[in-house]
């Protein structure tokens, strides 16, 4: 299963159903549906969930996990991504959130 790759590639210690649940919630914000975040799509889902964050951070953080340096977070990029906000608490200092409900639209 693809998705069991990606999970012991990413480096990233979480039960597979953990996992499988942040893919979704990826695909949910994926709005293109090429399995690629685009800085609109996470300032969108951002926005969505009462946590607006200008573009402009989101394109710092992109940059700062983007590890292939294409411009978009693929999800094993995304997984680091929210692992570190769960370890500080926000999106560039100015939003906060959980991995768990960072990007749960609802």
């Amino acid at each position: 299963h693809a998705l069991k790759h990606l999970i012991g590639s990413s480096g990233i210690n979480a039960e597979y159903g953990e996992i499988k649940k942040m893919f979704d919630q990826f695909c949910e914000i994926d709005e293109s549906n090429d399995y690629r975040l685009c800085a609109e799509e996470i300032c969108t889902c951002l926005k969505k969930i009462g946590k607006p964050v200008p573009k402009r951070i989101v394109q710092e953080q992109i940059r700062k996990f983007d590890v292939r340096q294409s411009g978009v977070l693929e999800f094993d990029e995304f997984l680091n991504f929210l692992r570190n906000l769960d370890k500080s608490g926000d999106a560039g200092g100015e939003a906060s959130g959980k991995t768990s409900t960072v990007c749960s639209i609802q």
